[in-house]
């Protein structure tokens, strides 16, 4: 294979461009899920003074925090800011992608290939499976590979190329196993050994770097223990006891219950690649660097799964861009006999399709521009009417946003701290949900004392309860939120004397502090006249599916 004319290349980046934007777009307009509105309520309150593990509780290393901080402060406090940030990492995974696979199969057609394939298996994975911490490993591996396989090998490179993988690992720490490919692609480059040895170890002074900075700056606002004591969790978090399950039913889980629909996709192209890549080592030794590098990334995927044991959707999507790449391998191998012209076809085809969807959509996207605008704009939106998740989160947020003053702490009693973030309430505590109820990994009586005097300390001015969000993995028992706050002998009589249950919005029901119920006779505060509201759940232990 010959190196491609920079034309070229430029020409296949241009066609990734597009094939993001053709593909993955519509992500946008998909509202917050569970583990999006945990943080993007974490990283709400960061902006606005609170720090994480002290001040509003957290499980996850602080990057996912920064993460959905950052969205905030590019794209606005909305559903759609941390889905425009996914989308933008996506973008610049995909790129980045195309550019490492043009690097090593000095093809430019199938550095596009990988470009184009990893928006589709991402937005494959489905709303609750991306804008995740394991896919966010991509632009920080890609970027790293990017600088130590690049002309020259120097400090600089090395360096920063070990800072970026702790990003990885501060996402989350599986995110270390991406140092495999990293070491693989040192190591494989024709220098002396005593140069690639001082790669290595300057790669790992960057790595240590990064780590020194985030704990320097958790040592400085004082939240360091907080942090450990958080971390603590994590080990036993995954120890229990719902959460232990054998290859294949993990596989099944993350099929069957993630709505991981690619697995047949990926076992296919795989198939074929695998041995695209072994044909194009054998022929082209100076192809054997990059086929080394792709396999190491694909064990390194299959560690970062297999340490997290849970076999959740979005896990699997740390071997997304290793799939994208084992297609990239298939076309290097055809590419001296895939005509050219095929190319021009796939870059008018994407154009046609994306001018087609903006065109023929004319209520998706203005829902998603007025997603940068103020909450009631977005709410005005027809799209938003018509989109359960939006409506959802939405609609529970004008009621409490009707019943309280801006600087009223509110608490949501459930699994969707979005509620919150969506109506710009702080929430009374650092717990996010039910956690004094989560069993087998933690002392429960002690967080059940913390969030009582949290609440009597500072009596929020609405109390929601969730039902209908029973998360068995989680509480480790069989109820939903009501149905724990139902079984509560102390936090149920004190909420019954405090407040007065208004109504019920989706799933959640509505409690009013006493002292302030007036304000609904006065300011003739009423139910939203929104779309109306899914049907009550009867008041039962919490047993609704």
């Amino acid at each position: 294979m010959t190196e491609p004319s920079p034309a070229e290349g430029r020409a296949r980046l241009a066609l990734v461009v597009l094939a993001v934007l053709a593909i993955a777009l519509p992500m946008v307009v998909w509202p917050l899920c569970r583990d999006q509105g945990i943080y993007a309520y974490t990283g709400w309150r960061l902006l606005e003074g609170d720090l994480p593990y002290r001040d509003v509780y957290a499980f996850k290393p602080p990057g996912t925090v920064f993460m959905h901080a950052l969205s905030q402060v590019v794209f606005g406090h909305t559903q759609a800011a941390i889905r425009w940030l996914d989308l933008t990492l996506l973008m610049a995974s995909s790129v980045g992608l195309s550019v490492l696979l043009t690097r090593w199969t000095r093809s430019a057609a199938a550095g596009a290939v990988a470009g184009v394939m990893l928006p589709w298996l991402h937005i494959g994975a489905g709303i609750w499976d991306s804008a995740q911490t394991d896919p966010w490993f991509t632009p920080f591996t890609v970027g790293a590979l990017l600088l130590v396989t690049g002309d020259t090998l120097d400090d600089r490179r090395s360096f920063a190329g070990g800072l970026l993988l702790s990003g990885a690992f501060w996402l989350k720490y599986t995110g270390l196993a991406m140092a495999l490919p990293l070491v693989l692609a040192v190591a494989m480059r024709d220098v002396p050994g005593r140069d690639r040895l001082r790669a290595i170890g300057l790669g790992v002074a960057g790595f240590v770097a990064g780590l020194a900075v985030v704990v320097a700056w958790m040592a400085a606002t004082g939240i360091l223990d907080d942090f450990i004591e958080a971390q603590q969790l994590v080990a036993s978090y995954t120890s229990v006891e719902s959460h232990k399950r054998g290859l294949w039913d993990g596989i099944q889980h993350a099929w069957d219950k993630q709505r991981t629909r690619l697995l047949p996709a990926w076992a296919g192209i795989l198939a074929v690649g695998v041995p695209a890549m072994v044909w194009t080592a054998w022929r082209d030794p100076e192809a054997r660097p990059g086929v080394l590098v792709t396999l190491g990334w694909g064990v390194a995927a299959v560690a970062s799964i297999a340490a997290q044991r849970r076999w959740f959707g979005y896990h699997v999507m740390a071997f997304s861009p290793v799939v994208a790449m084992g297609g990239a391998w298939i076309a290097a191998v055809l590419a001296p006999w895939l005509p050219r012209a095929l190319m021009w076809v796939a870059a008018v085809g994407l154009a046609a399709g994306l001018a087609v969807e903006m065109g023929s959509d004319k209520e998706t996207w203005p829902a998603a521009m007025a997603s940068f605008e103020d909450r009631e704009a977005f709410l005005d939106t027809r799209r938003y009417r018509q989109f359960t998740g939006w409506r959802r989160y939405g609609n529970m947020a004008s009621r409490i946003a009707e019943l309280t003053e801006p600087d009223e702490p509110v608490y949501v009693y459930s699994y969707d701290p979005a509620v919150a973030y969506v109506a710009d309430r702080r929430m009374v505590g650092r717990f996010l949900y039910t956690f004094p109820y989560i069993n087998g990994f933690t002392d429960t009586s002690a967080a059940h004392a913390e969030l009582m005097a949290s609440l009597k300390a500072e009596p929020p001015a609405v109390f929601a309860v969730g039902y209908k969000d029973r998360v068995t993995f989680v509480t480790g028992n069989r109820y939903d939120s009501a149905g724990n706050f139902n079984r509560d002998k102390v936090l149920r009589p004190w909420v019954e004397e405090h407040y007065t249950r208004l109504d019920d919005v989706h799933r959640w029901k509505v409690y009013l502090r006493n002292d302030l119920v007036d304000r609904v006779a006065r300011e003739e505060i009423h139910p939203s006249d929104r779309p109306p509201p899914e049907p009550k759940a009867p008041d039962t232990d919490g047993d609704a599916p």
